[in-house]
């Protein structure tokens, strides 16, 4: 056997280890840090915000891992908010409302957020806007009633955001007593759902109600914001409900960003088992709350190695027919029915779903629908009036309606609309109220609806 001189040696071990330490670096340069959202509260639950690097530990299953960066502060994020508008709340809304407008405007002006009102099925109201005034619209639009289907809402919310590819943070507020009476799905599927969905921190307010006290309303909000990161704030009473929303807004802004490079990727397949614990000189008991953002880029692995199968085609056979009737129960014909899917835009986009007209009998019939759950809406232009997507027109559906091949049949009831006009007639001069002048309201096509006289 022959052998290399000693310089020779020398430098063949230094070639190799070069070698050695670049595929080392090629490796560590293909592997994604993973991105932890943390909270850190002393022992009065108030956020310590002047934490470095060296006062955070990252353990992964149990091992301390080296952390690449730490940043603090407040940055903008994408927030689903999910109303309950179930009968219970009633009493509650016009507050709801207004706590929310609050925490809209407390938390970061670059927030992205959508609106979804829920009692017996979610409906998103808004879609993501930063436009303040259109989220109040949303939160304003929806009348109290209906059971609570609140596992539907957070699956539905959860998917709608993970489809926001843009959003760096994601976060779902719920605002809600927590008794769920009309999911189709449970707790545990909803969290695993919202783990598999980008795993959005879930932040929830308690509703004022009898159910505040309720171990199944407590449990379950506790359940959805603990899984996450997030956190529950039980409102005691109506004006409770202002101040839990602030409370949610600063713990938005006082969030520390950690990243590390874990030895798997974060996705919907590897979930993270990531413990951090804070330390601070002079400070006792840090709590801690995180969120392991997981990485919605990269693709589940398949479970076997059979060659993937095309996706297979939608069945579109079911349908949905029934009767328009008026408030005599009589038919009333020229009614477009439109079927929206269950998480489906609002009243005020542009968006088309099926839609058909009712005939002389009043009968219709949706055709070519994907078998599921469906709300429906009606409406009835004047003459003259061309068709609009204005919600003022539109009615919804009490029930919602199964699409299925049996062509589910029911009975869709309108009534009529009433409308109220204040009118004061003035002096073209003096501004002075006239008295008994007479005012007629007629319709775009001329037809005398009103005759009244001040």
């Amino acid at each position: 056997m022959h052998t290399l001189p000693r310089p020779y040696r020398f430098l063949v071990v230094l070639i190799l280890m070069a070698a050695v330490v670049l595929a080392t670096g090629q490796v560590a340069s293909t592997q994604q840090a993973a991105k932890v959202t943390v909270n850190v509260s002393d022992r009065n639950h108030r956020p310590v915000t002047d934490l470095k690097a060296e006062n955070f530990t990252l353990y992964q299953d149990g091992k301390a891992q080296p952390i690449s960066s730490v940043t603090f502060g407040d940055e903008p994020a994408c927030i689903g908010i999910l109303v309950d508008r179930s009968g219970s709340t009633r009493s509650t809304a016009a507050t709801v409302t207004t706590a929310l407008m609050n925490f809209v405007r407390a938390s970061h002006a670059e927030n992205q957020i959508f609106v979804v009102n829920f009692n017996d099925s979610p409906m998103l109201d808004q879609d993501l806007t930063r436009n303040r005034d259109f989220v109040d619209q949303a939160l304003s639009r929806k009348d109290a009633r209906g059971g609570t289907a609140l596992y539907d809402a957070v699956i539905a919310s959860a998917d709608h955001l993970a489809k926001a590819k843009s959003c760096n943070k994601r976060v779902l507020l719920v605002v809600s007593d927590g008794e769920d009476n009309s999911s189709r799905k449970s707790l545990v599927q909803a969290i695993s759902a919202v783990q598999g969905a980008g795993n959005p921190a879930i932040y929830a307010i308690s509703l004022p109600d009898h159910s505040t006290q309720s171990s199944r309303g407590r449990h379950t909000l506790e359940k959805l914001t603990s899984a996450t990161g997030g956190a529950v704030y039980f409102a005691g009473s109506a004006k409770d409900l202002g101040q839990a929303a602030l409370n949610v807004a600063e713990d938005l802004r006082n969030q520390y960003t950690l990243t590390y490079v874990p030895s798997v990727p974060a996705t919907a397949a590897n979930r993270l088992n990531v413990k951090i614990e804070a330390n601070a000189p002079g400070q006792k008991k840090l709590s801690v709350r995180t969120n392991v953002a997981i990485n919605l880029d990269v693709p589940v692995a398949p479970a076997s190695s059979t060659p993937a199968q095309p996706a297979p085609a939608v069945d579109r056979s079911s349908c949905i027919s029934g009767t328009v009737l008026d408030a005599q129960r009589k038919p009333v014909a020229g009614v477009t029915i439109e079927a929206w899917p269950l998480f489906a835009g609002n009243s005020f986009t542009n968006d088309t779903y099926p839609s058909t007209l009712s005939d002389e009998d009043g009968k219709f019939k949706l055709v070519s629908l994907e078998s599921g759950q469906y709300q429906l809406y009606t409406s009835k232009e004047s003459a003259g009036y061309p068709p609009t997507k204005n919600a003022f027109y539109r009615d919804r559906a009490v029930n919602f309606a199964l699409a299925s091949m049996k062509c589910s049949s029911l009975a869709i009831r309108i009534g009529p609309r009433a409308a109220a006009i204040r009118i004061k007639v003035l002096d073209a001069t003096t501004h002075d109220p006239v008295p008994h002048f007479g005012v007629e309201l007629r319709n775009a096509a001329g037809d005398l609806l009103v005759v009244n006289d001040t």
